[in-house]
């Protein structure tokens, strides 16, 4: 039911790993979720996996991490293009589920910075915005914030199939130029009203959040809670990697100067036609530099030159496989 993957950062796989500092626009840190740091603003933010979350009597089951954002550089001038922010692109397919019906969103939020912060919902050109306000009360305390958002209209681009259908984002700080009135579906690209608060500004700020969920309907219930390889499944469609000291992935005779291929099969199927990146380890009687030729969302092949003629050899790689929105 819950169209977030990995919203439990316990469960998030983290596969790309649990600390980044400073990043940019477009960068992805807790796998699905992705970062808005640009505009006009010069703050700073770190995103990390930090050990704090909801209690048990307050989540209903245990949870042990959150999702960070520490500031690290702070900007208490907003200007009207200043923007930063925490993104999640649902894919059409997922967005289809619930589209052009009313659903809600549910999450747990630890702020330093009290007051109005603001969570919106964009079409995929960025042409309709649906914006809604949520109040952080006391400081560094965990408050759930709950929120109904009525059904998304049928005009404006929308994409319901491998794209981004949605894009939801949790603001820390937004310029006039992306104030709207909130409740309410609007013809435009907008990310928070004119109360929100610059969570920006004092590197003394952090902002927390945990149990991200949406779903149909016009009432939040409790929070699914999906296996560690289920979760790890659903976000290897858009990204996947293979780490460690040594995969041998080839071996037999080698004649030197001929190109020698290997399959490598993806754990899920992707979202579309990955990037492949290789990185190599040790080889024996190949090339150092790794290339990958014909992949689609099921494999890739890797690709190696021999370096000399031998009755074995071998060839490994550690590679990742990018096919996020």
């Amino acid at each position: 039911k819950n169209m977030i993957i990995g919203g439990n950062f316990d469960t998030n796989p983290w596969q790309r790993g649990t600390a980044f500092t400073a990043p940019a626009t477009g960068d992805y840190s807790a796998d699905r979720f992705g970062s808005i740091a640009g505009g006009s603003s010069s703050a700073v933010f770190d995103i990390d996996k930090v050990a704090d979350a909801p209690s048990v009597a307050q989540a209903g089951f245990l949870v042990s991490n959150c999702l960070s954002v520490d500031v690290t550089t702070a900007d208490v001038s907003v200007d009207a293009a200043a923007v930063d922010a925490l993104r999640y692109y649902v894919e059409g397919y997922d967005w289809a589920q619930i589209a052009q019906n009313d659903f809600v969103i549910s999450f747990w939020h630890k702020h330093t910075k009290t007051g109005t912060y603001c969570v919106s919902f964009r079409n995929s050109g960025n042409g309709r915005s649906y914006v809604a306000e949520y109040t952080q009360s006391v400081t560094d305390t965990w408050e759930k914030a709950t929120i109904k958002v009525t059904a998304s209209p049928s005009a404006g681009t929308w994409d319901y199939t491998t794209g981004i259908g949605l894009t939801i984002t949790f603001a820390f700080v937004a310029g006039t130029t992306f104030h709207t009135t909130a409740d309410a579906w609007q013809t435009g690209n907008f990310i928070a009203t004119s109360n929100q608060v610059n969570a920006m500004d004092s590197t003394s700020n952090f902002c927390r959040f945990a149990l991200i969920q949406v779903e149909d309907g016009i009432v939040a219930t409790d929070f699914e809670r999906r296996a560690v390889g289920e979760e790890l499944a659903l976000c290897q469609r858009y990204y996947e990697s293979v780490t460690g000291t040594s995969v041998a992935i080839w071996n037999g005779y080698a004649t030197s100067g001929q190109t020698y291929y290997n399959a490598q099969f993806f754990a899920t199927t992707k979202r579309a036609n990955p990037t492949v990146v290789l990185t190599h380890t040790s080889a024996s009687n190949f090339g150092t530099t790794p290339g990958s030729a014909s992949v689609s969302t099921h494999y890739f092949r890797e690709q190696r030159v021999a370096t000399g003629t031998a009755a074995r050899g071998f060839f490994g790689c550690r590679w990742t496989a990018d096919s996020e929105l």
